[in-house]
């Protein structure tokens, strides 16, 4: 049954539901973008027994640091999001290659968050994982 008031209210609806949608989505921050400080402290080690070296990277209004090109090292960052400082799960399967004695223990702030991460080339996943993060190093010893 027809009724002329229902008329407006569909309207309303029709209108209101795609604007909040583009509201919405224009506001939205993507995944891993957060405007949190980012301060880190990198422990490097080229191998047992050789000198702890130590890098700082701070990503504010200006990238500063001692990392091999802090500006560049922030906008990767940004893109990687914390996922990049994530361990290798326990359960992965990872090829038996020595990739050399270097550690990395990266400390501080990660986007605001406290941040803890272990890096080593002691298997296939460990170099990968180093890898990903290699524009934060100097240079790995070689094995």
């Amino acid at each position: 049954m027809y009724r002329p008031w229902h008329l407006p209210l569909v309207v309303a609806a029709c209108t209101a539901v795609p604007v909040l949608l583009v509201a919405v989505a224009c506001t939205s921050v993507p995944a891993g973008a957060s405007t949190g400080l980012t301060a880190l402290r990198i422990d490097f080690r080229a191998g047992t027994g050789s000198p702890q070296r130590i890098l700082t990277l701070r990503c504010a209004a200006r990238a500063t640091g001692t990392v091999p090109d802090p500006t560049g090292a922030c906008r990767k960052l940004r893109r990687l999001g914390r996922a990049v400082f994530r361990p290798t799960p326990s359960d992965t399967m990872c090829s038996e290659i020595f990739g050399g004695p270097s550690t990395a223990h990266v400390t501080g702030l990660f986007l605001g968050l406290p941040l803890r991460a272990r890096f080593d080339r002691s298997n296939g996943c460990a170099i990968a994982r180093w890898q990903r993060v290699a524009f934060l190093l100097p240079r790995p010893a070689a094995p």
